[in-house]
């Protein structure tokens, strides 16, 4: 059960394993406990965790990480800065106002260790889908492209797990 008494789903989503799943870490907060009061619900906009076992890099130019969802790219030296080692970003609407604000980190995220949150704003459709893209730094250049359903955060919470290596 959600805060607000509603049955939710977790979604987690990985890249294609390179060798074998036969053995996987899935994180995983209660619904309703301690880190899901930091995450806006609603019916209209997604909410997703998007993780890697390495710190995601926003603010050092050419060796920056990309991320972008939808074609936004979401990090930057607010979100992600090196110092930060944040290595798990929430992204949802904040405010549920419908807009993307990438100038200031969300709630409490800003004192939180290893762990960003974002305004970005992602609508929930029945048939739509979220396209997430990510470039590592290190990586040559190589794009990973990940894509989810785009299911409401009142009753959905997606985590996606990136590979930590390029």
């Amino acid at each position: 059960m959600s805060k607000d008494g509603t049955n939710q789903v977790h979604h987690h989503y990985y890249q294609p394993f390179r060798r074998t799943d036969l053995g996987i870490r899935v994180l995983s907060g209660d619904p309703g406990g301690p880190l899901d009061w930091l995450i806006e619900r609603n019916r209209n906009h997604v909410a997703t965790l998007i993780y890697r076992n390495k710190e995601w890099w926003g603010d050092q130019g050419a060796n920056s990480d990309t991320l972008t969802l939808d074609g936004t790219g979401v990090l930057n030296a607010t979100i992600a800065p090196r110092t930060k080692r944040a290595c798990g970003i929430f992204m949802y609407d904040w405010h549920s106002d419908r807009r993307t604000d990438l100038n200031t980190t969300v709630g409490l995220f800003p004192v939180l260790p290893f762990i960003s949150g974002a305004d970005h704003y992602m609508p929930a459709s029945a048939t739509g889908t979220v396209t997430l893209e990510t470039r590592q730094r290190a990586a040559d250049g190589q794009t990973d492209r990940l894509r989810i359903p785009a299911r409401p955060s009142d009753t959905h919470m997606n985590s996606i797990y990136i590979d930590d290596y390029a």
